[in-house]
């Protein structure tokens, strides 16, 4: 293999082009002449491209402009060239001095993701807390390098209030900050914070319809809209509905309907104004799971004769609970069915029983309204004003 094809495939290997531009590009590259060689002759440049109608302009290179990005909105492939989207960050993730992990709407699209706590299971150190200790919270709880941050979750750098299960219909991607961002974005977010980018107006018309179809059953289908109403002004309305029952378990479901509209001034230019409504909501039943259950304990068909049923490991006979005996109950116990539970499926309970009550639902509706403002000054100077009311 030749020093070029082998420099080509390393680049088109790490997903900066394709093979063949790589080799186009390594093919002008010299190489070093050893101690005693002769310098080769430089290779002769390849030819521009033609046009091939034979009209005005006919011999004259052709200009193909690739753009920022591959979408309407301009979102860059490569998402170290993605903005942090928030105006207290104005570089890009590569500029960032923070670990950000960035999960882009391609992503989203190939997997199906239909909630944020579906994204962020591709984010290594975020985990997913469902109100352990006798109850808590429903919704979205989550946890980044082992500290809570269901207070740090925001959208386009601005705090989304409460606990519930965000829907990402109106998601373009996601970003985590890893590490204290109290810079950034205030008071707490201690393991860092979660920032999602919600869609924007852009110039020119889309439609975008996707649906899913499940069993138990499972319907979801999102319209996404997008109209240009002049030079540098558009609207986007994006509307969600969600029937969910969960599979194989009786009485849980999970129900949501939700809008997003945005208003666009300005796009392109340098000073822009977006003013945008978002509603959800959402009826769900949530799951609580299987219990876990240890064999023997609480019954006295598997302990010992002298032990009091409801303490597998107290000798009734002994009132002062006899060391020896007690440890020896123990080991006995533990030998023969372990230290550990398991769930009470293995022992032939149905899965899909229900353990939980019918009273117990998580019914929830979220308003927010949204204005970001922004103005470039000069090259030097941007003001940026984002403003919301939610509740």
């Amino acid at each position: 293999m030749s020093q070029n094809a082998l420099l080509a495939g390393l680049t088109a290997g790490l997903g900066l082009l394709s093979y063949d531009q790589a080799l186009a590009q390594t093919t002008t590259l010299q190489p070093i002449p050893l101690e005693g060689e002769e310098q080769p002759p430089a290779p002769a440049p390849a030819p521009a491209a033609q046009s091939t109608d034979g009209g005005e302009g006919a011999g004259q290179p052709v200009a193909v402009d690739v753009g920022p990005g591959t979408g309407d909105t301009g979102n860059p492939a490569n998402t170290l060239n993605a903005t942090t989207g928030t105006g207290r960050l104005s570089g890009d993730v590569q500029g960032t001095p923070q670990i950000i992990n960035v999960i882009p709407k391609k992503v989203l699209e190939e997997q199906g993701v239909t909630t944020l706590d579906q994204a962020l299971r591709n984010v290594p150190g975020v985990t997913v807390r469902i109100g352990e200790g006798g109850g808590g919270m429903n919704g979205d709880q989550f946890s980044i390098r082992g500290f809570e941050a269901k207070g740090d979750i925001y959208q386009d750098g601005l705090r989304d209030f409460g606990v519930y299960v965000r829907d990402s219909f109106l998601y373009e991607g996601v970003q985590v900050f890893k590490g204290p961002s109290s810079e950034t974005f205030g008071v707490g977010t201690t393991g860092g914070a979660i920032n999602t980018e919600v869609k924007k107006a852009h110039l020119g018309d889309a439609y975008h319809f996707e649906s899913i179809f499940g069993t138990d059953p499972q319907t979801r289908g999102v319209i996404d809209i997008n109209k240009q109403l002049g030079d540098t002004s558009a609207v986007r309305a994006v509307i969600m509905g969600n029937l969910q029952d969960i599979a194989d378990r009786d009485h849980t479901f999970n129900d949501r309907y939700g809008a997003l509209v945005d208003v666009a001034t300005g796009i392109g230019t340098d000073t822009t104004w977006n003013l945008s409504y978002f509603h959800q909501h959402y009826d769900r039943m949530p799951d609580y799971g299987i219990p876990i259950l240890t064999p023997g304990a609480g019954t006295t068909g598997d302990l010992p004769s002298n032990a009091n049923p409801d303490n597998p490991y107290y000798s009734s006979s002994d009132p002062d609970r006899n060391y020896a005996e007690w440890a020896g109950a123990a080991a006995d116990h533990i030998s023969q069915h372990g230290s550990l539970g398991q769930p009470a499926t293995e022992f032939g309970l149905d899965r899909s029983t229900f353990y939980g009550k019918e009273i117990d639902k998580d019914i929830g509706n979220v308003h927010s309204l949204t204005s970001k403002f922004q103005t470039e000054l000069t090259d030097w100077l941007t003001v940026n004003n984002d403003t919301r009311l939610a509740y």
